[in-house]
Formats: structure tokens, sequence, C-alpha cells
């Protein structure tokens, strides 16, 4: 499982690698008072810590379709969380095992570990914890527990939902196009069924219009949706990692008078961290740059074929996304971290190396389980990924 190291990188994490249950259960006994509204029915899981992370079996391979899993983390203590606790990589068997291991008994409460089970595999559907995926994850699901749990004000919520249905209605009128529907009622009616997608046979017409395949077709398309929003994601972040890169390139000395081999491997360390950045972000622009291109042949040119065959993709391209998401925003809140102990002052080169070797495990290979047996960020280019630089590094 996590050594401590990794654990303290996870603790820190924002909402793309971590979900702090307690937290949220705490704010829920204070405003309502109402101890029904909590998220689950099993105490110790309302008090824990999920995360996302790279997960490598028992062959020490990583799944290419589902590179992320989601770890469950019960602190000894939920007011000392770096200070250790116990873990499982989720599934239904090491839940099982866990849940009779922590209520001290071999028989198992059918009804709450059911219901516990089945909140557990919505968080585990998805590749982040960013509010608006989990959102539509659980809606989709048709549970809707207390708007606390989705840490998402009223304004932000609408902007995003916005967004999304900004790229979701064109694309309907596209595929609706080449059909004999009345377009303008079937559009306004599918935007909202697509953007909720609670079933298969509410968005068939523009199933059938794509050329889906019914079994698989709302995974597919809620991935596509999910890309959608990593629009927002990474555009937010882009600011960030540019501020980051120009640091390591301009400004990373320390205060300290380095021998030769001591520069050496300083310069070393930058120049993997920041080529192992630069390759991250061009994967990402490439990934956007096909999502746009795909778009933009339905949209413009009612090419349905090549975007049919992108939308195959998605569910491999949302996850990866979300994992590499995920890494860069570890990556910013470490260097934030850091900044904010320098108080404006030169670093010693102790203090750099030991922040170089944060962003190699979190960038050269990305801190892995081993399993047991800003909202103005947005371009105006409705095509995909527009604000994307392709030379950010």
């Amino acid at each position: 499982m996590m050594d401590r190291d990794v654990l303290q990188i996870f603790l820190r994490s924002g909402p793309a690698r971590k979900y702090d249950v307690g937290h949220f259960s705490k704010r829920v006994a204070t405003e309502t008072a109402e101890p029904e509204n909590l998220l689950f029915k099993t105490h110790f899981l309302n008090y824990a810590i999920l995360f996302k992370s790279v997960v490598i079996d028992q062959s020490y391979t990583i799944s290419d379709s589902k590179p992320i899993s989601t770890i469950i983390y019960s602190p000894y203590d939920y007011a000392k969380p770096g200070d250790g606790g116990e873990s499982f990589v989720f599934c239904e068997e090491n839940f099982r095992r866990f849940y009779q291991y922590k209520l001290r008994s071999e028989t198992v409460d059918i009804s709450s570990f059911s219901y516990d089970l089945d909140v557990l595999a919505i968080f585990n559907s998805v590749p982040t914890f960013s509010p608006i995926i989990i959102e539509l994850a659980f809606t989709r699901a048709n549970f809707r527990p207390s708007n606390i749990y989705f840490d998402l004000t009223p304004e932000l919520r609408v902007k995003l939902n916005s967004h999304m249905k900004a790229r979701i209605r064109p694309l309907i009128v596209a595929a609706y196009e080449q059909s004999s529907c009345d377009i303008e009622r079937a559009v306004e009616e599918m935007t909202s069924k697509l953007l909720y997608l609670q079933d298969s046979a509410s968005v068939m017409p523009l199933i059938e219009a794509l050329r889906l395949a019914p079994d698989t077709a709302l995974e597919v398309l809620s991935s596509w949706i999910g890309i959608t929003y990593f629009e927002y994601e990474y555009a937010a972040l882009q600011p960030q990692l540019r501020a980051l890169s120009e640091w390591i390139t301009k400004n990373a000395k320390t205060k300290d008078s380095l021998r030769p081999n001591e520069s050496e491997y300083l310069a070393t360390l930058s120049r993997f961290v920041r080529g192992k950045m630069k390759e991250e972000w061009a994967r990402v622009v490439e990934l956007s740059k096909t999502y746009r291109e795909t778009y933009h042949a339905l949209v413009f040119k009612g090419d349905i074929r090549r975007f049919s065959e992108f939308l195959y993709s998605c569910r491999h391209v949302y996850w990866d996304l979300g994992e590499t998401l995920g890494r860069f925003e570890q990556t910013t809140i470490a260097w934030r971290l850091f900044e904010r102990q320098l108080m404006g002052q030169k670093p010693s080169y102790r203090a750099v190396i030991s922040f170089y070797t944060v962003l190699r495990k979190l960038l050269g290979a990305p801190p892995a389980a081993t399993a047991p047996d800003p909202e103005d960020a947005l371009g105006e280019n409705r095509g995909g990924f527009s604000t994307l630089t392709a030379d950010l590094f």
C-alpha cells in the first residue's frame, strides 16, 4: 500500500485525487444536525478519506483501460490523518473483508453493506473526484445525497453546466440534421438528458444517430461529457503550470554555494522534472487536438464517422486525462506549498533537492499503491481545449 511520504502527498492533494468524506460529514452534522443526511450508513466510512491512484496489480502491471483505482483510507485519528491509518483498494471483496474487520464480525449487515457498496461504486466509476464529475455520477445513478457532498456553489454549478451544454447542443444539432425529426424540439429535450444520462432509452435517438452500440453507449457518452469538463480543469491549471515551468527555468537558484557535483545533480533533477512536465503536457495537447478536430468534423462538416470513431476511444481518453490531471494538480499544489514556505527568500540546496524529489515521485512514476492478493480560464472557441498552449514548457 502507500508509504508515509506518498500518503503526505495525497493528503495535500486537490479534488482530482482526494475526497475527504470526513470533512463533508462534519459539515453535514453542523449544518443539518440530521444523521440520516450522512453519506454512508457505516460509521467508519463517514470519516474516511478517498484517494484516486494508479494501482499496480500482482503482476506489477497497470491497466490500460482503467488505470486509476479508488483507495479507501481510514485514519487511526481523523484529526491527525498523517499519523497513519488502514486502507484498501476498492472492490467488493476487499470492502467485504475490511467491513467485517472494522465491525469485528464474521457476519455482514446486508442492507448497510449493499447501500455503502453502491455509494463507493459510484465514486469508483469516475477517474477524479472533481465536484461536477461526482455530482453527475450520483445523478446518473439516481442517488441524491446532500448538496454539501458536492461542494459546488450555485453560481459555479450553473457556469459548469452551461459550459458543458454549450458543447453538447451543437453535437445534437449536427447529429439530428441527418434525421427526419423535429430538430429544435429534439435538441431542447436531449441536451439535459444527455448531460445527466440516466438511461439509454431516453437518448436512444442520439445513440442511433451517432451509430453507437447500445450496450456501451452510456459509458461512451458519459466519458465524452467528462472530457468536455476536463477542458475547464486543464485551462484553469495552465497558468500555474506555466509559472512553475518558468520558475524551474529562471529562478530555481539556491542561496548556498554549490560544489560542481551538487550543481550537476540539481541541474539533472531540474531537467528531468521539466522534461516530464513537457512530455505529459504534449500528450494532453495531442488528445485535445483529436477531440477538437473530430468535434469540428461533426458540427461543421457533418462527418459522423470520424466523431463516432473518436467516441469509441473516449473511455480510455477520459481516464487518461483524469490520471494526468491528478498528477498536474498535485504538482502545482506541491509548488504552492514550497513557495509559501520560502516567504520570498531563495531556498537552500537541501530544500530544492527535497522539492524536486517530491516532483520526481509525482511525475516520474506516479505514486502507486500495490493491490493486495480558476473559473475565468475557459476559452471562447467552442471546439475543445482551445486555451491549451502546445509550447507551455
